[in-house]
């Protein structure tokens, strides 16, 4: 098994920390965007049933 270099080298806490932040603050943005993407497939599949049932 390879281990993370996140744990493996020997960076300061500071900068752990840091990068522990940006991996959130990405993961964030992504819980968003999905957020948004499952909204827009909702509403397709709305438009879509409309349309087909006229």
């Amino acid at each position: 098994m390879t281990e993370s270099p996140l744990f493996t080298s020997d960076r300061d806490h500071g900068e752990f920390k840091a990068e522990l932040r940006e991996i959130r603050e990405r993961l964030d943005q992504l819980s968003v965007d999905l957020a948004t993407l499952s909204t827009q497939v909702q509403d397709l599949a709305a438009e879509i049933r409309r349309s087909t049932s006229n």
